[in-house]
């Protein structure tokens, strides 16, 4: 565990450092308008992420441990492999359409974006399939390395044809994709070496049967629409802003709140790296041992969670000057606005995980509901021409769904503050300053 959590650690912070000199390049290198085309085309990218891809995504996670005991990981992974392909296929035309005649990203040409959405959606899927299943398989420092040759890879080639071909958001989005593909099929040959197995395309066709598809949409089916909710919540409200404040609040607000974000995820990657494992490993025992692996979760995240949330509050001034442009020290409130909803965020996310565990993924509708009210509908009606009130909006979305979670998931597992377990949790990391 201490050897593990070193590393996950140290690889943390490296990914930290790209993200923040990512966004700093980002906001210094492109206009605000392209700043906010760059926050848009990522929400697009994250609706398909969320709606089609991260349910069917959850499906493996839940199986990995099943099918590398069965030898058939692989096999099992190119059906996803499928999967992802088409979703990609579909998603170039859609957005073509939606360009073209609903004037979604409006400037920007239509053909470009329906090509960039397409191979994004296809190269980015595989990537963060193939590189975070050496973390639950329990090859964390390859995991690690992965990750970090991604973002600076990924970095690196961006900024390289934004000189060789001025600034673009394409120009920009192609380095990235760039980077994805390369990395993913090194790791692909990595994790066929590490598992030793073998890819039987004739097993994996035939293994796709009626029983196999209803056990699969049987979980998914109620993920879908509960992840597209989730996008709802998270990312729509950018959508909403274009139309009531303008393309360059959408990149002021988007600012702010990706400051925020950046840390946020960055301490909830490190403890899913640390946790989730073994909490999907334990998926399939009895629901005793079911609800203390997620206890055990839940406690350990808690206070990395709340440290995160107070140091970005209050830093916020600081961070706004270091991590963007000169332009976006106004973006200062939605950097607060934005830790505040991400905490309420990752809570969800973990009570979330009750579902998942006990196969119920239907109870996660009404609370992804919940906010996505928040963040679309909410915002247009109450925060027309108001500088604040958007991010305060947002907030109270993440703080209802929040709640609307602990109440959908009490059925399931019944959640009660044990004081004992939580310090118990919680000195795993007090271990580990100690090192």
């Amino acid at each position: 565990m201490k050897g593990n959590l070193i590393v996950i650690t140290l690889g943390r912070v490296l990914q930290v450092l790209i993200s923040f000199a990512t966004l700093k390049v980002v906001t210094n290198y492109l206009s605000p308008g392209n700043v906010a085309y760059y926050f848009l085309f990522l929400s697009i990218l994250n609706y398909f992420g969320l709606s089609f891809i991260s349910p069917a995504g959850q499906y493996v996670n839940r199986q990995l441990h099943p099918w590398k005991k069965d030898k058939v990981l692989f096999n099992r992974l190119f059906n996803h492999s499928l999967y992802i392909f088409a979703v990609s296929v579909i998603a170039a035309p859609a957005i073509y359409l939606a360009s073209k005649h609903f004037g979604l990203l409006d400037g920007l040409n239509s053909l470009n974006i329906a090509l960039l959405v397409g191979l994004g959606v296809l190269f980015n899927t595989a990537i963060s399939t193939i590189v975070p299943t050496f973390n639950m398989l329990g090859y964390q420092v390859t995991f690690v390395i992965f990750t970090v040759c991604w973002l600076l890879l990924s970095l690196v080639l961006s900024v390289f044809y934004i000189h060789i071909g001025g600034e673009d958001i394409f120009n920009w989005f192609l380095g990235q994709i760039s980077s994805q593909a390369l990395v993913s099929i090194i790791a692909f040959f990595v994790l066929k070496h590490f598992t030793k197995e073998k890819l039987h395309i004739k097993e994996a066709i035939s293994s796709i049967n009626a029983g196999g598809v209803r056990s699969a949409l049987k979980f998914a089916l109620p993920l879908i629409l509960s992840t597209l909710l989730m996008w709802g919540a998270t990312d729509s409200f950018r959508f909403v802003l274009e139309k009531t404040h303008g393309l360059e609040y959408v990149g002021l607000f988007s600012v702010g709140l990706a400051i925020a974000q950046r840390f946020s995820y960055a301490v909830e990657s490190i403890a899913q790296q640390v946790f989730y494992p073994t909490f999907y490993s334990k998926m399939n025992l009895p629901v005793k041992e079911r609800s203390l692996a997620w206890h055990k979760m839940f406690y350990s995240s808690l206070p990395l969670y709340l440290v995160t949330t107070l140091m970005t509050v209050v830093l916020s001034p600081l961070l706004i000057t270091i991590f963007s442009g000169p332009q976006y020290k106004e973006a200062v409130p939605f950097v607060i606005c934005g830790a505040l909803f991400h905490l309420f965020r990752k809570l969800t996310a973990n009570f979330s995980m009750i579902a998942h565990s006990e196969m119920k993924t239907k109870m996660l509708i009404l609370p992804y509901s919940v906010g996505a009210l928040f963040s679309s509908l909410g915002i247009y009606l109450f925060s027309f021409s108001n500088f604040h009130l958007p991010g305060i909006i947002l907030v109270l979305g993440g703080f209802m769904m929040f709640v609307t979670m602990i109440y959908k998931t009490s059925s399931a597992l019944k959640f009660k503050w044990d004081s004992k377990q939580a310090v118990e949790a919680v000195t795993i990391w007090f271990k580990f300053k100690r090192l």
